[in-house]
């Protein structure tokens, strides 16, 4: 199946000229299927899906996205980009902590035991003093972020006990965190700062401890233009945001370290294997995209926080009806309750019976915009293929006239790019 799509994808690369020539997805999708007509149903399905894919990745983007997988790694994993890793992570640091050099290491971490659990970093290295630093990219929201972040610190921290005497003189270790998603407190989304620092402060505010910091950046919370930055981390914190989206380097970005970003960053400079793993780190991307937890999670507590306050009100009205019918001893009181109880389920009864209808209407109505737009697939190709019959019969007639003016088979087939034979073959 990947030979498949791999060699699928060389043939769509050099059908962009015609791809431009499409009014829209579905046109491209007639002339993939046309294509493809060697290779079964099955197949020609997969096809579909896989040109769906193509689109959503924006694979004319002339930028590579920093935040997925591969394009992070590229820009500040690899020992020729170092430079890039330690000019960015100094915009982070403190004054007193600037790194100047950088050994990298085995980006896995285990515990004291193989049963262990292990944790895998995204870029991990030794600073020229010792230190240790973290950087991690995460792109799904998730709930424990903070809990995560310093569980990966402890691995570090457990890891740097020496054995025989030892004086527990800990290097620092700086952990930095880029986050795709908002902090699910809402004390820190209120604040909605950029670059969280973090350190172990007493209660008026003394850093108790300055070997252990943390760095937290929600990336959705940098709103800047091009024209607003004002600082190198401004600049790195722009380019993270929208480094896919540009289609020309911005202005201002003069640096020489941006200028190599942008150059390293090119599609155009990657070579076919390096595109190729981009567009798999690119479709794994697209997949943390589409992910609701973040949504389905606030609907649930929205829903738990209607359904209380519907309980609490529900119950109220109960006990007012049964105190006045206690108090009046009027049994009518009681008789009421109970009809508005009936009434209540009755009409949520009757809505959901209406919504089961309206979307059998919904469903029908879908399932018949789905069979016109496949009769209008089917009339495309049919189109295209008529099309393609008219221009092979052109290129006969014109073949046939140039043979009539003397010219030699070779020479036309070296102007139509065929071989001689297949040019013989045209009587």
């Amino acid at each position: 199946m990947r030979s498949f799509y791999s060699q699928f994808l060389n043939k769509m690369l050099k059908l962009m000229k015609f791809e431009k020539k499409c009014k829209n997805f579905y046109g491209i999708l007639a002339f993939s299927i046309l294509i493809s007509r060697g290779f079964c149903e099955t197949k020609v399905l997969q096809t579909y899906f896989f040109i769906k894919t193509l689109f959503l990745m924006k694979i004319n983007d002339r930028y590579i996205n920093p935040l997925t997988d591969y394009g992070f790694k590229l820009l500040f994993g690899t020992e020729e980009n170092k430079d890039l890793l330690l000019h960015f992570m100094n915009q982070l640091l403190p004054t007193n902590f600037k790194i100047k050099s950088l050994t990298y290491t085995s980006t896995e971490r285990l515990g004291d035991t193989a049963e262990d659990r292990k944790a895998i970093f995204d870029v991990y290295g030794i600073g020229k003093e010792g230190e240790h630093y973290t950087l991690e990219m995460q792109n799904a929201s998730h709930k424990f972020i903070k809990e995560r972040i310093v569980y990966y610190s402890a691995i570090t921290i457990r890891q740097q006990a020496k054995k025989g005497d030892w004086d527990f003189d800990l290097p620092p270790i700086f952990t930095i965190c880029i986050m795709n998603f908002r902090f699910k407190d809402e004390v820190l989304r209120q604040k909605k700062r950029v670059v969280h620092e973090i350190y172990l402060r007493d209660p008026e505010g003394y850093i108790f401890f300055d070997k252990l910091v943390y760095f937290y950046v929600e990336l959705p919370n940098f709103k800047k233009n091009k024209n607003e930055v004002r600082t190198l981390l401004d600049k790195w914190l722009f380019l993270l945001r929208n480094l896919s989206r540009l289609e020309a380097p911005p202005e201002g970005f003069v640096e020489p370290i941006f200028l190599k970003v942008l150059e390293i960053a090119e599609i155009a400079n990657l070579s076919s294997k390096e595109y190729e793993k981009y567009l798999k780190s690119m479709e794994r991307y697209n997949v943390y995209q589409l992910t609701l937890d973040e949504k389905i999670e606030e609907g649930i507590k929205l829903g738990q926080l209607q359904s209380q306050l519907a309980i609490n009100k529900a119950k109220k009205l109960v006990d007012k009806a049964i105190k006045r019918a206690e108090k009046a001893k009027y049994q009518a009181d009681l008789e009421r309750v109970e009809k508005l109880k009936a009434l209540h389920q009755a009409r949520q009864e009757r809505l959901a019976k209406q919504k089961i209808v309206e979307e059998k209407r919904r469903i029908e109505a879908e399932n018949k915009r789905v069979e016109a737009e496949k009769r209008r697939i089917e009339g495309e190709n049919q189109r295209v293929e008529g099309e393609n019959q008219r221009v092979e019969e052109e290129k006969q007639h014109a073949i046939k006239s140039l043979r009539t003016r003397g010219m030699s088979d070779e020479e036309i087939a070296i102007i139509y790019n065929v071989t001689v034979e297949e040019v013989r073959k045209i009587v």
